[in-house]
């Protein structure tokens, strides 16, 4: 039997070890998470319940094979947007539904970290931040997003009370009444939103070199349009499709992004690098 070490347990750590467990009756997997609760990492562990995911749950099974796993799951529309912390249940669900399918013999959960990674002949050993080893055909790198860019004049009031790097990690406060944000995404709504809810009176500043916000999803879901062959030869072809279809560019983005990976690895390095520094800003919005 071979055996996988996936590091990480958030939402990819979780899933990659239940298709393993799914797709293949001789994996062994050893999850290696210092969390107790699976499933959650960073993105889903919010404890606030208006933080929603940003996409409808039509579209968000954690299963190809099961598109409408997630609905079946929370009981719930295609079109709704549920809370980020129902989607971290529902992939420890995912997970619990399949350990109870192979028996507790395929997998093992070990509350570490991982220090250290070295080839070993064929395979592989992972050193544990207890001193112990793990030796595994594979490996899986699950570990999440990277800790945040932090300008470096930013730095030095890193140490205030008032400063907040990263409010996944550090947690947020709400007693200000006056409170700057940097960069207006997605995070930018989750924490207004959790200040406003305790102080209705607050004032929110979002500072952001573009000035871009995120624009709402339509409350029912139309279908996805075909990307046209010519707008998967660049990002500029990317850009014209979207433009081109006017208030449907939703529908046309979803087409790129159902086709995103394959779009992607097709693209020469120059047009990965004119995307990422020309319009990324704009598809991130």
């Amino acid at each position: 039997m071979s055996r996988v070490v996936i590091v990480g347990g958030g939402a990819s750590g979780v899933l990659v070890a239940v298709n393993l467990l799914r797709k293949s009756e001789s994996c062994e997997v050893i999850l290696v998470e210092p969390n107790q609760n699976l499933g959650l990492g960073l993105a889903y562990s919010t404890n606030d319940s208006e933080h929603l995911l940003n996409v409808p749950a039509g579209r968000m099974s954690g299963l190809v094979e099961e598109p409408a796993s997630l609905c079946e799951w929370a009981k719930v529309d295609e079109n709704a947007f549920l809370s980020r912390q129902d989607y971290g249940r529902y992939l420890n669900f995912l997970l619990e539904r399949e350990l109870s399918r192979v028996g507790s013999d395929r997998f093992k959960h070990l509350e570490n970290w991982v220090v250290g990674i070295e080839q070993l002949g064929n395979g592989y050993r992972c050193t544990l931040d207890s001193g112990e080893f793990v030796d595994s055909d594979k490996v899986v790198l699950a570990v999440g997003n990277s800790d945040s860019l932090v300008p470096e004049f930013f730095r030095e009031l890193s140490t205030s009370s008032r400063v907040v790097r990263d409010v996944w990690r550090e947690g947020l406060t709400t007693e200000f009444d006056n409170v700057a944000i940097i960069g207006t995404g997605l995070t930018f709504y989750d924490i207004a939103l959790s200040i406003l809810r305790n102080r209705p009176r607050a004032v929110i500043h979002g500072i952001s070199r573009n000035g871009l916000l995120p624009s709402p999803h339509l409350r029912h879901r139309a279908p996805a349009l075909p990307v046209p062959v010519d707008a998967r030869l660049s990002a500029q072809g990317i850009r014209d499709f979207l433009s081109s279809v006017g208030d449907r560019w939703r529908e046309a983005q979803d087409g790129i992004r159902h086709d995103l990976q394959e779009i992607w690895a097709a693209f020469p390095e120059e047009e990965k690098k004119t995307f990422i520094n020309q319009y990324f800003r704009w598809w991130n919005s």
